[in-house]
């Protein structure tokens, strides 16, 4: 205790010298003395509208509700006032509406929630960055060529499709990703380099760069706009053509994008078996008889970010090393690199009946909406996808359920 808090503690007003010596009153008379008198009408007031500011911390949003509820002498409702300030009061939308969704929702459960959300987007853009490869000549602009105007709508969306395979369901095929309305939505925008070097964790920029020189060449380029839509969905499928999981690509399919996307939906994947009450040991063998078929896998896999453990606890943390990686069958052969015939041939790791075109097949029927959905705003796209979606898979079961093959249209020449 300092000399000052000391002559403040010696000022102190006790009935009897058991009052001093009791740790509870002395908190209480201390408080007492450090707010003063307040009004409390005032004092709710301004606990009622305070919310979260722009660039404020969880821990400081949280802080300052607390010294608000002291001028405010809520008593027993303090934590239940509390909690509700910070349902209304929170600045991240889709963190607000997890907190909306859970009954009977306490302070520390708020509490924990927001932490969670908050320390998952900063371990998220910390693995968002995008990848501009210099020796990419595909996607250089030809001199004299004039860029278009960037145009505040969604420019007509192509469907990037992925393949999963395993032991059990012979192929899975993945077209990049379903996310449901939650946080991670709103962290797979993509910034420009600039912006990423000049963020306090610069250096995990780096780590979103292929970690050598390849000869592939892969198109992954696109024409490029910051924050607005110039490619379309990614997808991810399973072997049987349910769609699992899509998620809005952001600028171009970057592999920077496509393994956040396919790290998450392998995460949500392999977290249900744990959630269900399956040992780590049936959990890892789940992830080893897992194969991704990706048509970029090459690039996705070099990435120096997927060469080490990825931020979740064990064994998540070590899915990526565990599952198979391969190249469909169909975009192999525009593969011009040794390397990826020899590490990602999917006839060395799966056998040659599989299928690993579900995605592209799932595609065909995808790519009848490109027109419709290119005329509606990017709610009522997702929206309508979302929708499009739901029927699919419903059929898709059904077919399955009646050992029949989902049907898929043909294109007609009109």
């Amino acid at each position: 205790m300092t000399a000052d808090a000391l002559d403040v503690f010696d000022g102190l007003d006790f009935a009897n010298e058991d009052e001093r010596k009791d740790i509870d009153v002395v908190v209480s008379k201390l408080e007492k003395y450090g707010i003063g008198e307040t009004n409390e009408t005032y004092g709710w007031y301004c606990f009622n509208k305070r919310d979260q500011e722009s660039h404020e911390t969880v821990d400081a949003y949280f802080a300052a509700l607390r010294t608000l509820a002291k001028t405010c002498n809520f008593g027993n409702l303090e934590d239940n006032l509390i909690r509700d300030r910070i349902v209304i009061g929170i600045k991240d939308n889709a963190t607000q509406n997890k907190l909306l969704q859970v009954s009977k929702l306490t302070l520390q459960q708020s509490i924990d929630i927001v932490l969670s959300c908050e320390k998952t987007a900063k371990q998220l853009e910390l693995m968002k960055a995008e990848e501009i490869p210099e020796s990419n000549t595909k996607n250089k602009k030809p001199s004299g060529v004039v860029t278009p105007p960037i145009q505040q709508r969604i420019l007509a969306p192509d469907f990037s499709l992925t393949s999963v395979t395993t032991s059990t369901d012979k192929v899975s095929v993945l077209p990049a990703g379903i996310l449901e309305k939650d946080s991670f939505t709103e962290l797979l925008s993509i910034g420009t380099p600039n912006k990423l070097q000049n963020m306090p964790n610069a250096s995990t920029y780096q780590d979103s760069v292929v970690e050598m020189d390849l000869k592939c060449n892969k198109d992954t380029g696109g024409f490029k706009a910051l924050h607005f839509w110039s490619r379309g969905m990614f997808f991810i499928v399973s072997a049987g053509g349910h769609i699992e999981y899509w998620q809005p690509l952001y600028k171009s399919e970057s592999p920077t994008q496509a393994f956040l996307i396919t790290v998450l939906w392998l995460y949500r994947k392999f977290k249900t078996l744990e959630e269900l009450g399956h040992s780590q040991e049936t959990i890892i063998n789940e992830m080893t008889s897992t194969v991704l078929a990706y048509d970029n896998m090459c690039h996705m896999d070099n990435l120096i970010i997927s060469r080490s453990h990825l931020p979740f606890p064990y064994p998540f943390n070590e899915m990526w090393q565990r599952i198979g990686k391969v190249i469909d069958r169909l975009h192999l052969r525009n593969h011009v690199d040794e390397k990826c015939h020899n590490i990602y041939n999917p006839d060395d790791k799966i056998p040659k009946e599989f299928n690993t075109m579900a995605c592209e097949q799932t595609f065909v029927w995808a790519s009848r909406f490109k027109k419709v959905m290119c005329a509606m705003p990017h709610i009522h796209q997702f929206f309508f996808l979302h929708r499009m979606v739901k029927y699919r898979n419903t059929y898709t079961e059904k077919c399955h359920v009646r050992s029949k093959v989902p049907i898929l249209p043909k294109k007609i020449k009109i």
